[in-house]
């Protein structure tokens, strides 16, 4: 069988597996079962898919500074994690689920030598719609059920971290499709990072796309174009959104968020358990997703940076800023040699920058192996561009 067929149908085999995941994840999350504790089974069938494409697919190329630095903290991660359950058990199922972002990075970085990218690109579309209809497929029966509450619209980050992915198509029709849709998506969730995150990256998008990238004789007219496009593409929205925006609005001017579960009152209680840690906790940590075990209130950190910090020590908070260090800095290198991977990366930059500090990617499996994917897809693609 020719290995570039072959090598689709692996690819194919962890584009469905990580989408039954993920779904598995949004349902969870939106219909209030435990939150991004996919079934087991399906956890199971996508670490097995993830190692089989791992072995078939490899790693053979040199790595670049930014796949080194996101495959070492990844790495990290995981090995102070399994040291760390020795002395704080964690589920069982965990094992798997930590190790899949790492797993994901390296098979999407690999596969490109072996899968055809309008193929690879198609999934990623593929991928999107399916996720789409299954968070408002959701989101109507929690409708139905009459209950109100903002846990579940957590659920739409699962579109907005599938952006990047989808701005790596050539289409035009495709990119601005994606980006309204996700608009629709993250203004109606009404949450207020995810909406901050989707408006900064989108701006940084038309920053690096019709600015910096854009031919000097048609600067002007893309320009233009862009304006009209944003002005006509906003009342568009704000018109089909109406109540929505009204509502986030009044959630971004709310000033309730200092209580005893708002996240000023977090960060100080994260920080009261980091001091009065022990040494050798204080550099290695307490292990994966540990806070929200240790913490008196029973939240999460709310923020990538902090929980880093306890969960992984600050050997692990080194590595986390030494990653965004260098994801910036690869960002801006193909930005400025005009790759049209540049402006997809820089919007990844930008989503995770804005909801590292303020939620969580990184202690989210389900969440962090879609940029695992985007990362592995691009630092492919960009390598392989260098070798032809």
């Amino acid at each position: 069988m020719n290995r570039t067929i072959f090598g689709g149908f692996v690819y194919l085999l962890v584009i469905a597996a990580m989408l039954a995941f993920d779904i598995t994840g949004l349902l969870n999350m939106t219909l209030y079962r435990d939150a991004l504790k996919s079934d087991r089974l399906v956890i199971g069938i996508l670490f097995g898919v993830l190692l089989i494409s791992c072995l078939y697919f490899r790693w053979n190329r040199k790595n670049d500074r930014f796949s080194t630095s996101y495959f070492v903290l990844m790495g990290y991660i995981y090995i102070i994690s399994l040291f760390n359950s020795l002395f704080s058990p964690i589920d069982k199922i965990d094992y798997l689920t930590m190790a899949m972002p790492l797993m994901m990075f390296i098979s999407s970085r690999a596969s490109t030598l072996k899968v055809n990218s309008r193929f690879q690109r198609l999934c990623f579309i593929l991928s999107f719609v399916l996720l789409f209809y299954y968070y408002y497929s959701s989101k109507t029966l929690v409708t139905q059920t009459d209950v109100m509450d903002y846990y579940h619209n957590n659920s739409s980050y699962y579109l907005l971290y599938l952006l990047p992915l989808l701005l790596c198509n050539p289409k035009d029709i495709v990119k601005w499709g994606s980006i309204f849709l996700v608009a629709v998506v993250v203004f109606t969730s009404t949450k207020r990072g995810g909406s901050i995150a989707f408006l900064f990256s989108i701006l940084v998008y038309l920053y690096t796309r019709y600015i910096i990238q854009a031919d000097k004789r048609n600067r002007l007219i893309e320009r233009l174009a862009v304006f009209v496009l944003i002005v006509f593409a906003s009342y568009i929205v704000y018109s089909f959104l109406g109540s929505s925006i009204d509502v986030l609005m009044d959630r971004i001017g709310d000033n309730n968020d200092q209580g005893e579960r708002g996240r000023l009152t977090i960060y100080q209680t994260v920080l009261m358990m980091i001091s009065s840690s022990a040494p050798e906790k204080i550099l290695f940590g307490h292990g994966w997703n540990q806070v929200i075990v240790d913490n008196p209130i029973g939240l999460s950190a709310h923020n990538d940076f902090l929980e880093c910090i306890y969960d992984f020590g600050f050997i692990g908070f080194f590595l986390l800023i030494y990653f965004f260090y260098q994801l910036i800095r690869y960002s801006i290198r193909l930005v400025k040699a005009n790759s049209s991977y540049g402006p997809p990366m820089a919007v990844a930059s930008a989503i995770l920058c804005v909801n590292s500090m303020v939620s969580h990617i990184l202690i989210y499996p389900a969440f962090a192996i879609i940029f695992a994917m985007f990362f592995g897809y691009v630092s492919g693609m960009d390598t392989l561009n260098k070798l032809k």
